[in-house]
């Protein structure tokens, strides 16, 4: 058991660190051809335009996510509360709190850049809503790190709703509900990762978003090979030898 449990580790790295060079050949030819953010919000699919459920306690495109999750999942993604212009706009009301909690939103995961300020945290501390913080600058990517990180809180928190925020709520929030969604079909014996179209439907913005999807996504696809491979050494490793079973 030792021994397959290093050589999954091993094998692993090894993906890791290959799949990294995507990143700089991806940025050469992935373009993104997204309209702007205000036609965005209009034409996205399976998001509503404005004005939305939340726009009254200043929780803007606010929309649950079906796709490529497992059932009984509760996903959904919004603006962080009361943007305007920039990160540090967001401001959570406690009419803000009282419609999360309505919407079942049992648990947030913030990519605003000032995701960890105290006034934020104590807040949603105080409606019963548990917060992960994982601060990226507005257009920049989450990291590998980020990305996983926000699977684990996600899982976690499996048994309630979880919203993922950003600023406005498009490029990062698009990001780390793609890569949540790869993360749930890479639990899946047959799963169906998103493509690049996907992505755009997502609201993913720059090259550099779409490239560390691109690495997660390769990463993922060639653990369910490496994973395949051990199970395959471990099932013809248990198997009885013919001959001497003969003996």
């Amino acid at each position: 058991m030792f021994f397959y449990q290093t050589l999954a580790t091993l094998l692993m790295a090894t993906a890791i660190v290959q799949a990294v060079p995507v990143v700089k050949e991806a940025r050469g030819f992935t373009k993104c051809k997204l309209p702007s953010r205000t036609q965005c919000s209009k034409v996205a699919h399976g998001f509503p335009a404005a004005p939305g459920i939340g726009d009254h306690v200043g929780i803007k495109r606010f929309a649950w996510v079906s796709e490529h999750l497992q059932e009984g999942d509760k996903l959904a993604r919004s603006s962080a509360p009361n943007y305007r212009r920039g990160d540090t706009d967001q401001y959570l009301s406690s009419a803000g709190v009282k419609f999360l909690q309505q919407q079942g939103i049992t648990h947030v995961i913030s990519l605003n850049s000032a995701a960890h300020s105290k006034e934020m945290k104590d807040k949603l501390k105080s409606g019963g809503i548990a917060y992960t913080p994982l601060p990226v600058r507005d257009f920049g990517p989450p990291t590998l790190e980020d990305l996983k990180t926000g699977w684990e809180a996600f899982k976690k928190n499996r048994t309630g709703g979880t919203l993922v925020w950003c600023g406005y709520g498009h490029g990062r929030t698009g990001t780390m509900i793609s890569a949540l969604q790869l993360y749930a079909e890479h639990e899946r014996s047959n799963p169906k990762y998103l493509t690049y179209a996907e992505f755009q439907d997502n609201l993913v913005e720059k090259p550099v978003q779409f490239d560390i999807l691109r690495v997660l996504k390769k990463v993922l696809i060639e653990e369910d090979i490496m994973m395949d491979v051990i199970k395959k050494m471990k099932d013809k490793g248990s198997k009885p030898d013919s001959k001497k079973a003969a003996q």
